[in-house]
């Protein structure tokens, strides 16, 4: 079960985009998803191979091993897989050896980083396509948070300081129209009141660990009032106190 992957131009995007789908599915459905590919088998269609990169990625992220496997553009799976109390059991003695060099990169990312304050009651996670807006400009530019709530609907999720709207699709067609018919109009500025942003993967091609890893999200990483940081646990953001701008 092998195929040969070259990736052509717009397949990183597409792998992202089916990642970000696998990232709502239940353990029993994303496990069910992959032994139907199993069954089926490879077909030798290019969509297939990306479909299964993007499911690779959801395994990586959940449990740290996949039973789909891409090594040196040969995209393989490994058998059937399932759920032993709660931890994944996949039918590959190859993989292993993968799955040991990508958990010592773990340890060494974890045990090299610098320390890194975060205020944890404040962090909020970036999934998906955000749309990050500056509570403080909604408060400047409408009134409360709560009245802002009631006429534009409450989606979303906010500290108190920042408000994350989310969308599966990228580019994020709502979001976009959502700041260009409520946010605009309202006066409010693109990246000085609100910011769109997307998930950033842990693992890339290959499962490889991101070299993004413990370093600011690129979409954020020069806007003033707001922090950000990427770990192995996912994507992060909050609001940046008046101390921590230069």
């Amino acid at each position: 079960m092998d195929y040969i992957l070259i990736l052509w131009k717009g397949d990183i995007n597409i792998i992202q985009d089916y990642a970000k789908e696998f990232r709502l599915y239940s353990n029993d459905e994303l496990i069910d998803a992959y032994n139907q590919q199993v069954k089926t088998g490879m077909t030798g269609v290019h969509r297939q191979a990306l479909y299964l990169c993007g499911l690779g990625h959801e395994f990586m992220r959940r449990f740290d091993e996949s039973p789909i496997v891409l090594e040196n553009n040969v995209l393989s799976l490994t058998g059937a897989a399932g759920l032993v109390h709660g931890h994944l059991l996949i039918d590959i003695s190859k993989f292993s050896d993968q799955r040991a060099v990508i958990n010592q990169e773990k340890d060494h990312i974890e045990k090299e980083s610098p320390t890194i304050f975060i205020p944890e009651d404040n962090m909020l996670p970036l999934e998906f396509s955000s749309l990050i807006i500056r509570v403080e400009s909604i408060k400047n530019h409408y009134g409360t948070l709560e009245a802002f709530y009631d006429e534009h609907g409450k989606c979303g999720v906010t500290n108190g300081e920042i408000l994350i709207m989310q969308e599966m699709n990228s580019p994020p067609h709502y979001l976009i129209e959502y700041a260009q018919n409520v946010l605009l109009p309202l006066g409010l500025k693109e990246k000085e009141d609100y910011l769109f942003a997307e998930e950033e993967l842990i693992y890339g091609v290959g499962y490889e660990p991101s070299p993004l890893l413990n370093k600011p999200h690129p979409a954020c990483e020069h806007i003033p009032w707001l922090s950000s940081i990427i770990t192995l646990e996912g994507n992060y953001v909050w609001y940046k106190s008046n101390n921590e701008r230069v």
